[in-house]
């Protein structure tokens, strides 16, 4: 996602980032849930939401792309404790 916002940053060919906001909006928003990676989402929305400055695309809802999303969490959740000992263990070794 990092590309993109680069990409779309540095290029000036418009029709170009209408493409752009259109697949990220399609492939990681537009979706019952969206994927849980902070970095991607952030990287992502930034990108649609500098495109949607200069550009109008009337069919992204950008209600979709702001936080809170729709994400399943990870299944295991680690305790302060769990964390603690882990690297107590990396120290030793």
């Amino acid at each position: 996602m990092l590309l993109f916002l680069g990409a779309t940053l540095r290029i000036d060919i418009c029709e170009i980032h209408i493409e752009i906001a259109n697949y990220i909006y399609e492939e990681i928003f537009d979706k019952e849930m969206v994927y849980p990676h902070i970095l991607m989402r952030d990287y992502a929305r930034q990108t649609i939401e500098y495109i949607c400055l200069s550009k109008d695309i009337s069919n992204i809802n950008l209600e979709k792309i702001r936080p809170p999303y729709k994400s399943n969490w990870y299944k295991k959740e680690y305790s302060n404790l769990d964390i603690d000992v882990y690297i107590k263990s990396l120290k030793t070794n």
